[in-house]
């Protein structure tokens, strides 16, 4: 398995103990590709029988950073988690192995449910894009897909190592590699499968100016790869609210409605303002990301071109 780390925090030894606590048939591998933590990430890793290959800051894609994992590894099936995914039993792996196994599946991702921290705006989150019902994407399902929807998800997946080294994730991202890669494998006619049935932690609560970058960063990334006009946007962020104020209501959570309507307002307007981002001069978009050093990268490659 490979995991991308930068400044993994307090949860990673509790996070890695449960990883060589998976009940597998076999031996496996945890490769750790560290961009350069200046906390406790690499003591922690190395209590652990895991091989550690370090890389400069500068250097690491989600996209990039995954392929050099999957060139490294030996394994025929691969499995990527995010430092910050939890496992929430020990049978995680064997459960997207098995579905992995199955032919012309390129990948498989699980659930994610929030942490116990988690506040109501993220529970809800989760739960939209992440339903219990399990199900599998293949061409059809790709003209179905509305705004907001999930193809693939690398905060933790499982991936046939000899479709990767095919069809890599794509280097050139900021964000949402792992969305682009499955439609366009998906469209060379693999299947996705996201299995319900097996299950990570995993949940953030952002605050107003990281909600917005993120999802700045990400609308520039889908554009590419998703055509939604602002009309689908605006009637998928209004049935995104109306069903958010139902699940805050129900649920005791009506004191967070006002803020609810703060939420998604900046989140939507993250969303527009991404989708236009090559628009913006090269100082508004790299105060608009949370990923300034990206924006100086792609103005380099845009130099070096001229």
């Amino acid at each position: 398995m490979i995991i991308p780390t930068y400044n993994a925090g307090k949860d990673f030894d509790f996070i890695i103990s449960q990883i060589f606590a998976q009940k597998l048939e076999g031996d496996f591998e945890v490769l750790i590709i560290d961009s350069g933590s200046k906390d406790t990430t690499l003591e922690v890793a190395r209590k652990y029988p895991v091989r550690i290959e370090i890389i400069p800051n500068i250097e690491f894609t989600h996209g990039g950073t995954r392929n050099m994992g999957a060139r490294l590894a030996e394994s025929p099936y691969l499995i990527f988690m995010s430092h910050d995914a939890i496992p929430i039993d020990h049978y995680l792996f064997e459960h997207l192995l098995l579905q992995l196994a199955g032919p012309m599946v390129a990948g498989v991702y699980p659930r994610q449910v929030p942490k116990d921290d988690a506040k109501p705006l993220e529970r809800f989150f989760l739960q939209r894009v992440y339903p219990a019902e399990s199900r599998r994407l293949v061409e059809k399902d790709l003209d179905k897909l509305e705004p907001g929807s999930i193809l693939f998800s690398n905060v933790t997946s499982a991936v046939k190592r000899e479709v990767l080294l095919r069809y890599p994730f794509s280097d050139k991202l900021i964000m949402s590699e792992d969305q682009e890669w499955a439609k366009r494998v998906i469209q060379k006619g693999f299947t996705i499968i996201y299995d319900a049935q097996s299950q990570v932690m995993h949940s953030h609560n952002y605050g107003l100016k990281d909600l917005f970058q993120r999802n700045f960063d990400s609308a520039y990334s889908l554009n590419g790869i998703f055509s939604y006009g602002y009309l689908d946007m605006l009637r998928s962020g209004f049935a995104y609210f109306r069903d958010e104020v139902a699940f805050l209501w129900s649920n005791g959570h009506r004191t967070w409605i006002p803020y609810a309507l703060a939420y998604e307002s900046i989140r939507g307007m993250g969303l527009v303002l991404g989708k236009r981002a090559t628009l913006f001069p090269h100082k508004v978009r790299k105060a608009l990301s949370s990923n300034s050093k990206y924006w100086d990268q792609v103005r380099a490659e845009l130099r070096r071109n001229i």
